[in-house]
């Protein structure tokens, strides 16, 4: 398992901004090593009941899909799902800390890893884009103890629909980093 600044520098953001810092998102990623894990795909949520501007208890479904590349795993696609219920969530962007989550990840090997995430940090950018960035490690499975980087973009949210129906469903941009 390799240490990277990149581990340090997110815990300090986490510390220092609560949860939220301005800084660029892509200031944060590292490079991954020629055998690194990276994947990249998307995720996809589903809020129940929808997200409006209203703070509410929300449960989301999320399920992320990915097509991997590393010189030296066999690992060339993988997903994971998990549920969280947050109760303040709503369109607006919340300076409360997200807290510790897992996912179990499935790899097309027949083998999971399970990642515990300790550290995210959220970005709204002005164009209301949100870029998540969680890092942890993996807790179980393939790759146990390795370092684990996960950046999500997701579109700005309707502005009419969080005003009225809400917004239910939101697909983003993902990206899975495994420090082999």
């Amino acid at each position: 398992m390799r240490t990277r600044s990149l581990v340090a520098a997110l815990s300090a953001a986490a510390l220092v901004g609560g949860g939220v810092v301005a800084a660029a998102p892509s200031a944060w990623a590292a490079p991954a090593a020629l055998g690194d894990l990276v994947c990249t795909g998307s995720q996809t949520a589903h809020f129940s009941p929808p997200l409006t501007n209203t703070p509410a208890t929300v449960t989301a479904t999320v399920q992320e899909n990915y097509n991997c590349l590393s010189v030296l795993s066999p690992i060339s696609s993988g997903n994971g799902g998990y549920t969280a219920v947050r109760p303040d969530n709503s369109c607006l962007l919340s300076l409360s800390p997200l807290g510790t989550s897992q996912v179990i990840y499935r790899w097309n090997t027949g083998q999971t890893s399970t990642v515990t995430y300790n550290n995210t940090n959220v970005v709204r950018a002005a164009n209301g884009t949100t870029t998540t960035i969680s890092t942890g490690a993996v807790t179980s499975g393939y790759s146990t103890g390795s370092l684990v980087t996960r950046e999500l973009v997701a579109p700005a949210l309707s502005l009419s629909a969080c005003a009225t129906t809400g917004v239910s469903d939101e697909t983003g941009v993902a990206t899975l980093t495994v420090l082999l």
